[in-house]
């Protein structure tokens, strides 16, 4: 997963000891150090079906944005679309906050499937 600036800047901001402890466990950021985290490893024991909703505002190359970009970033996706059991959607105008930016259809990607008659 590529770096991103921000992360760094937040901490440095002074961000509270959970935030920071989150940041660190998850993408091996922190104010002074990085650690590559890479999770596509996972991918391989992928087996059952799985939608991503992705925001369309990729994270490099580095630049000033507000608000953050998508952390998942043009190589995961393409692991992404090549896995034969996930299915990706792509948010138009969206970064990483995608409950909070594109609310309507992540609520149309969970009544889909609920909507639909069970098995049997």
């Amino acid at each position: 997963m590529a770096h991103d600036p921000a992360l760094q800047a937040l901490l440095r901001a002074g961000a509270d000891a959970q935030t920071a402890d989150l940041v660190w466990n998850v993408f091996g950021v922190s104010e002074s150090a990085l650690e590559d985290r890479d999770y596509t490893s996972l991918l391989a024991q992928l087996a059952t079906p799985t939608w991503c909703l992705l925001g369309d505002r990729p994270l490099l190359p580095p630049r000033a944005l507000s608000p953050d970009p998508s952390y998942v970033d043009e190589p995961e996706r393409a692991l992404l679309r090549a896995h034969p059991a996930v299915r990706i959607q792509i948010a138009p105008g969206v970064g990483h906050n995608i409950q909070g930016e594109a609310g309507p259809q992540v609520l149309g990607a969970i009544r889909r499937p609920l909507a639909r008659p069970c098995p049997g």
